[in-house]
């Protein structure tokens, strides 16, 4: 296993605070039945306008991912600072 450097970052705990959120969104319009499942899916991929680390998530039973063109943007790291590039 690779150990991170000191003051290294990572993106891998905002994507599970992401998926956290997302659930915590979903799971009380799932009822305690059988059906849960189909009923929590049903919740997630039906999200729309919850912001995550990459943007603004809308999913649909065809887009798990929900993002779209704003969640991609161009930046230049100067002097150790992410700097946004507009298009």
């Amino acid at each position: 296993m690779r150990r991170s450097r000191a003051g290294s970052v990572s993106a891998f705990g905002s994507y599970a605070w992401d998926a956290g959120m997302l659930l915590n969104r979903a799971v009380p319009g799932a009822p305690g039945t059988p059906a849960f499942r189909s009923a929590l899916r049903d919740a997630l991929e039906s999200t729309k306008n919850f912001s995550d680390i990459n943007g603004q998530v809308n999913t649909t039973p065809n887009d798990h991912i929900g993002l779209d063109q704003r969640a991609r943007v161009m930046v230049e790291i100067c002097d150790g600072k992410w700097i946004y590039q507009p298009r």
